[in-house]
């Protein structure tokens, strides 16, 4: 694959990932609002055209790691499992601290912004790190407990 067609790739999903983002806060605004009305209404159901809208308290019963951690932490250790896996994260980056550009909208966050490797668009070469193994344990890689 050539370094175009993995900076169309990478752009493609910057697209995606923030209309997704988009997606969400409307999402998040509709349940609000219903949740809302709910409330005003006093109930926990409702009934709108064909749509049965369900907003109902969920009991359930949580091991409290953080408690038993404190109290008993040598018998927690001995029951955790190492875990590894690998974060796959499309950036928007600067390089070596110079001035870049905004990379079409899709880098919100300065000053992290995407700039090719040489400083143009035409024939420039993005950084990046190659590809490792997947490390085991201990081997330089977070755990997730």
């Amino acid at each position: 694959m050539s370094n175009k067609e993995i900076e169309n790739k990478a752009k493609r999903l910057k697209v995606l990932k923030n209309r997704q983002e988009s997606i969400q806060q409307e999402i998040d605004q509709l349940e609000a609002d219903l949740k809302a009305q709910m409330e005003a209404r006093k109930v926990d159901e409702m009934q709108a055209g064909p749509f049965r809208v369900i907003w109902k308290m969920v009991n359930s019963s949580r091991f409290d790691s953080k408690r038993f951690k404190a109290e008993n932490g040598n018998l927690y250790s001995m029951y955790l499992v190492p875990n590894s896996y690998r974060k796959f994260s499309v950036v928007c980056s600067t390089l070596n601290g110079r001035e870049a550009v905004n990379h079409e909208g899709l880098c919100r966050k300065a000053p992290r912004v995407c700039i090719p490797y040489g400083g143009s668009r035409e024939g420039g070469v993005f950084r990046g790190r190659p590809a490792a193994a997947p490390a085991g344990p201990g081997e330089g890689q977070r755990g997730k407990v």
